[in-house]
């Protein structure tokens, strides 16, 4: 059997050779196995590519896909998924917060004929602040995808059928863990206690964590949209409310003109919330937009290791690699 490790690597030095050395002395133990580790270099600034050359220089079975500048955690998964040939096919981050000791069992899963295996956060060493964000964005995607993880989840391993089914997704705006869970089939999962970091520190900052979660939100989710028009439909009837009892008021109470500072409170709120339903409903249609420019998902500059020179098997509408 042979198990396929994919990891994205951004800024990532201080931790690629602990990574990479247990990840091997954990396939060392599965009977029966082989691997290969692909690494996604994702324009890393700090000397994470000169190492990951270095560990392909002295690992045959390591091969480095340089990017050819940062283009996000899910592009460089899907840069290294085209080269992923295995009977196992692992994705896992590479800050080591996640064990890789976890393979053994999300590899034992797969043999028990499970198709996806889920390694779902059991509990999480983050601040408070991160911890509440975290979890009421995963609230918010499992009300249109039920089955997502309570404290979500970016280890997960899968046989070739299912692999082949997920591969098969050609959108330009994407979100793997989301696309994984669309594509059925049998799924099992297994928790674990992410690690506190201890090499760098996340390169996901509050407002890149929140375009994320919209991203994903936006990408598997229509309620976005039928709340803003139920807000829209319950503003129409206050409006209708409103003027019957304004003419009411002005026919058989006081016909004197007042109430300017309901008036005004009324527009702002009204106001404020159409541009708020504009601002949801634009959301979509710029997503919308940015498919049908059907641009490359990244850049391949360079590929190190055991499969260098090797052709992918990527779709040439959202992959592309540079050669001299």
């Amino acid at each position: 059997m042979l198990i396929s490790v994919v990891i994205p690597v951004y800024r990532n030095a201080g931790s690629l050779r602990e990574l990479h050395q247990r990840v091997v002395a954990t396939i060392a133990r599965i009977p029966d196995a082989t691997y290969e580790i692909i690494f996604a270099n994702d324009g890393s600034d700090d000397e994470s590519l000169e190492i990951l050359k270095s560990l392909s220089d002295s690992d045959e079975n390591i091969t480095v896909i340089n990017l050819s500048r940062n283009f996000g955690q899910h592009a460089a998964n899907n840069a290294a998924f085209q080269y992923a040939s295995g009977d196992v096919i692992v994705n896992m981050s590479a800050d080591l917060q996640d064990p890789p000791e976890i393979i053994e069992q999300i590899v034992d899963k797969i043999r028990d004929d499970n198709d996806i295996v889920l390694a779902a956060r059991e509990k999480v060493k983050e601040t408070f602040f991160k911890r509440l964000t975290s979890g009421f964005h995963y609230k918010l995607i499992r009300i249109s995808v039920p089955s997502y993880p309570t404290k979500g989840f970016d280890f997960w391993g899968v046989n070739k059928r299912a692999f082949k089914a997920f591969m098969s997704f050609n959108d330009v705006v994407r979100r793997n863990q989301t696309d994984l869970l669309s594509i059925g089939f049998k799924v099992s999962t297994i928790t674990y206690e992410k690690q506190k970091r201890i090499h760098g520190k996340s390169q996901y900052s509050f407002l890149k964590r929140l375009d994320i979660s919209l991203s994903q939100i936006l990408a598997t989710a229509v309620w976005p949209l039928r709340i803003a028009a139920v807000i829209g439909f319950l503003f129409t009837i206050l409006g209708i409310l409103t003027a019957i009892v304004m003419m009411v008021r002005f026919f058989v109470v006081d016909p004197s003109v007042n109430g300017w500072t309901s008036i005004i409170s009324i527009l702002l709120i009204t106001t404020g919330t159409m541009m708020g339903m504009m601002g949801v409903m634009g959301e979509y249609m710029w997503r919308m937009y940015y498919e049908t420019k059907r641009r490359p998902l990244y850049f391949i500059e360079s590929i190190y290791g055991q499969k260098a020179g090797q052709a992918s098997h990527a779709d040439p509408l959202n992959s592309l690699e540079i050669s001299d």
